[in-house]
């Protein structure tokens, strides 16, 4: 209740949430709920003998996320998915989880503390995979089938993990896939770009997919900017809350391993200034905004499509601004999340241990002139509903080489 009335004042870069290993889950959720929860009249070991024999693929089946195994099976409502094994949690077998509707595109879906949420999308993603609401990625166990090159290559770009990912598209497209920006990833990150970098210089274009990638760490895409640079970058600056609390955040910064010796001298004076201004918002620059110049434009890449949807904020969206301002870029997709301008955030336990609240440090310059946060950022190039989600990169690859 607390989560969702906050939310009324921010709905992005804020959480407030209970500390699941620090409390008995069976004490906060409403037992009443958990005895009202539908059941599926299934006899299981029938069941799992029947979809053995089905030859074509259907959503039936039996399939898991780690935490949840669960059966699909047909009812006149559409795709009742019910719980087989739940370890760990409230849930008991044939209990109902999910519904997906009868066109296969939307669903109800019951969340661990069995609250609901009402018309999920649903994204099947070739024979194996479903996608309720970016919440429940549900692996085909039993039977699987065999999916097409295209759906392979889907799986393999945006469900790895977040490991950075690079291929060769065609004679003429590279593409890099970029699923995280977290700060731990950085070194993996700017690894994979290294390792590449021939090869993105001597093609003529370059697919960047940050799809799902909700942010990290500025350092994270540092990389990348000599590819898509051909003008100063202009990048606005902010103000930090000076308290002792969020100080800290600075004195960790400084003697993180994953920065190199100039950002954590950096990190360290920002911890300085910032403790001398208690009870204020204070700027570590002297610039307001900060233009970023590089020696050179390379020839090569010269066109970038960069695939956003509304899984990006943060640090991504910062990316995306910066990207925005070369004339090689151009953003394929959908609007983005939109939580940037109150940002740099940090996680706190409450005094008691049992909850945590992540709130932002700071705030930008850019409000209110250019406010992101809930006004989302928009693709040069809206990708409908017409075309999937896995048609994506080839639609693009061949709108570039056109």
């Amino acid at each position: 209740m607390i989560y969702e009335w906050s939310k009324f004042f921010r709905s992005g870069h804020f959480g407030f949430s209970i500390i699941k290993n620090d409390y008995n889950q069976n004490d906060v959720i409403d037992k009443k709920k958990i005895k009202e929860q539908p059941i599926v009249k299934v006899d299981y070991s029938k069941f799992e003998k029947r979809i053995n024999l089905i030859s074509t693929p259907t959503l039936e089946g039996v399939w898991s996320d780690g935490t949840y195994k669960v059966g699909i099976i047909k009812t006149v409502d559409g795709y009742s998915g019910f719980i087989i094994n739940a370890d760990k949690t409230s849930w008991t077998p044939n209990q109902l989880k999910f519904l997906i509707n009868n066109n296969k595109e939307k669903a109800d879906l019951w969340m661990k503390d069995f609250s609901k949420r009402e018309n999920q999308k649903v994204d099947i993603i070739g024979n194996n995979l479903i996608n309720i609401g970016n919440v429940l990625y549900l692996k085909r166990l039993s039977r699987t089938y065999e999916d097409t090159q295209e759906i392979k290559d889907y799986i393999k770009f945006l469900y790895a993990g977040n490991k950075s990912y690079f291929q060769i598209l065609s004679g003429k497209t590279a593409y890099i896939r970029i699923p995280a920006f977290d700060l731990d990833y950085k070194k993996q990150i700017d690894s994979a770009i290294a390792a590449n970098s021939a090869n993105i210089e001597k093609t003529e274009n370059l697919i960047i997919d940050v799809r799902y990638n909700d942010g990290g760490a500025d350092t994270s895409y540092e990389k990348l900017i000599p590819f898509l640079y051909t003008n100063p970058i202009r990048t606005v600056g902010l103000q930090h809350l000076s308290t002792p609390l969020n100080n800290e955040v600075m004195l960790g910064l400084s003697k993180n391993e994953n920065f190199d010796e100039e950002h954590q001298k950096a990190y360290e004076e920002a911890y300085e200034t910032l403790n001398n201004n208690l009870g204020k918002f204070v700027s570590l620059s002297d610039e307001i905004v900060k233009v970023k110049k590089l020696d050179k434009v390379l020839p090569f890449p010269k066109n970038i499509a960069i695939l956003i949807n509304n899984g990006n904020a943060s640090t991504t969206e910062q990316f995306l601004l910066a990207a925005k301002q070369s004339k090689k870029v151009k953003l394929f997709g959908t609007t983005t999340s939109g939580a940037l301008h109150i940002s740099n955030m940090s996680d706190v336990v409450s005094p008691d241990g049992n909850f945590e609240l992540r709130y932002g440090r700071s705030k930008s310059y850019r409000i209110p002139e250019m406010a992101i946060d809930d006004k989302c950022i928009q693709p040069d190039y809206y990708l409908d509903n017409s075309i999937t989600n896995k048609q994506w990169m080839e639609y693009v690859r061949k709108i570039m080489e056109e």
